[in-house]
């Protein structure tokens, strides 16, 4: 077996010569003079750009965001990260935080999120005009126990796809394995007014931990578990 592995090894290291080394087309530090860290997948964008979204507590520097409490940053790029085409600032509203921002048509804009208290936690979405005025939420789903969301996908029905944590057995959720101490997998599928469509909900008697999604043909997706 030893000498397999190195035979494998060995064929790997040459592939890897033998290929052309990648140009690095552009490089950036982001930040301030406190935390900052970013908070969830980058989103792609039509025109071929990516959102890239943040958390910050900073007040000088480039995140360009002096409000309290730590706010939610999304910046545009284009495609090769040379351009910074717009940041926007989120502060929420009382015990929540959004880590997804779609744009939509006519220059809207979907976040998504969890809303948090001292005894329930509930997926969160929200859709505001590009002013940051709402034009509807903040929706929330989950039970009376706690969701955290993990992954968001927008999909090509203009709907989104939710994924998470969740110990409720009611409400939006309906069913839990297990104890109420143990955590399963929510997937949970919305359209574009935030209308829940479905909901599934995977699991044991143990903990399962949710990590990322990624789609599948027929608007279906792909979820990352353990």
């Amino acid at each position: 077996m030893k000498s397999l592995i190195t035979i494998l090894l060995c064929l790997w290291t040459f592939s890897i010569d033998a290929q052309q080394v990648p140009a690095l087309l552009s490089i950036e530090g982001i930040g301030g003079n406190s935390y900052d860290q970013i908070s969830s997948r980058v989103v792609p964008t039509s025109d071929g750009g990516f959102i890239l979204a943040l958390y910050t507590s900073s007040t000088t520097g480039d995140i360009l965001c002096d409000t309290t409490p730590v706010p939610s940053v999304f910046k545009k790029y284009n495609s090769d990260v040379t351009i910074l085409e717009w940041t926007r600032c989120h502060t929420g509203v009382a015990d929540s935080s959004f880590d997804y921002l779609f744009p939509t048509i006519g220059g809207n804009f979907v976040l998504g999120g969890h809303s948090f208290t001292n005894t329930d936690q509930d997926f969160l979405l929200r859709k505001e005009t590009a002013v940051g005025n709402p034009i509807w939420g903040n929706k929330k789903y989950g039970g009376s126990g706690g969701e955290i969301l993990e992954d968001m996908l927008a999909t090509s029905d203009g709907g989104y796809v939710m994924f998470g944590t969740t110990n409720s057995s009611d409400g939006d959720v309906g069913f839990h394995h297990g104890n109420v101490f143990n955590d399963d997998l929510w997937v949970l599928k919305v359209d574009s007014n935030g209308n829940k469509l479905w909901g599934t909900v995977l699991g044991g008697t143990a903990d399962e931990r949710a990590y990322a999604l990624a789609t599948a043909p027929g608007n279906g997706v792909y979820v990352a578990g353990a």
